[in-house]
């Protein structure tokens, strides 16, 4: 029993690796369509006060077009007096749709999931996968037999297509935590507001990284391999394209003029604050540290 419940977890975690948007939909498609347990707990997760199952919901629909628009919903469905709702999925993809689909239909029948932060998104019922991976998780007791064993290889594919990391201290200096952190930086900067750009090279031979954009300013940020820039590798961030008008006293980072690759300009993380990540200092803190630094970065004027 105990292979037969792995061999599922490392299916779904296998598949996540390549997972987008089109599969995470038609697995929830799947998954609700022949587990009633599921379906409830995923619709009215996604609308909370609509008391949704007491109205009979059809099987969900996967990229279906109303009135001959040419946009395509990635979850569909409607109810015994015929009220369509839909439900927009997203990883990694910012494009909302919200002012096309709030003309097709009112805010309060359309549901939005992504795997990034949903605070400045304008629909009602907005929640992020992490939200749902954490409430589904909750309350995996309630399911039994083979409905366990898929629910539990879904909540894998979740985990893995949309980057859901769980939370653990780490220590720069093993080797093993430097994936973890570069992970971790990914997640802090889209938590921060800031966009990653997946067309721009973030990583080389001698750095891996994000180049990201914010407010029209484009920024790389990770650690430098390079043992000729620090002793192993140091935590840098930079500024595209960008001249730097007043030099001001920081508390993370030392802005560094000799070093103008990629045309920007480019600052490193404080040694003192690169050992702490380093150290038994606890997890939040060195979160503290990592957010410090890049704001610091982002508000050099």
């Amino acid at each position: 029993m105990k292979n037969s419940n792995q061999s599922v977890m490392n299916f779904f975690s296998c598949l996540s690796y390549m997972g987008n948007e089109n599969t995470l939909s038609d697995l929830i498609t799947a998954a609700c369509n022949s587990s009633y347990l599921f379906k409830r707990m995923f619709l009215e997760f996604i609308f909370p006060n609509a008391f949704i199952m007491s109205k009979c919901p059809s099987d969900i629909e996967r990229e279906v077009s109303i009135n001959n628009e040419k946009v395509r919903f990635d979850l569909y469905f409607c109810i015994k007096d015929d009220t369509e709702y839909i439900i927009e999925n997203k990883i990694y993809d910012s494009n909302d749709h919200f002012t096309e689909y709030t003309k097709l239909f009112p805010n309060e029948q359309i549901g939005f999931i992504a795997n990034y932060d949903v605070s400045h998104i304008k629909y009602k019922n907005k929640h992020t996968w992490k939200e749902f991976y954490n409430y589904l998780n909750n309350n995996i007791s309630l399911f039994s037999g083979d409905e366990k064993k898929v629910v539990k290889g879904l909540l894998e594919y979740i985990q893995g297509a949309c980057g859901i990391m769980q939370e653990r201290n780490f220590y720069l200096k093993d080797l093993r935590d430097l994936g973890f952190f570069i992970k971790k930086l990914g997640k802090i900067l889209e938590e921060q507001g800031f966009s990653l750009n997946n067309r721009a090279r973030g990583s080389s031979n001698d750095r891996v990284g994000y180049w990201v954009e914010k407010y029209n300013r484009a920024y790389w940020f990770g650690l430098y391999l390079n043992e000729n820039k620090a002793e192993g590798y140091c935590i840098w961030g930079a500024i595209y394209n960008y001249e730097l008008k007043t030099k001001s006293k920081n508390i993370y980072s030392e802005y560094d003029p000799k070093y103008k690759e990629l045309d920007s300009i480019w600052f490193k993380l404080k040694n003192s604050y690169l050992d702490a990540l380093s150290s038994k200092l606890d997890y939040d803190n060195k979160i503290e540290i990592i957010k410090g630094f890049i704001d610091e970065i982002e508000n050099i004027k």
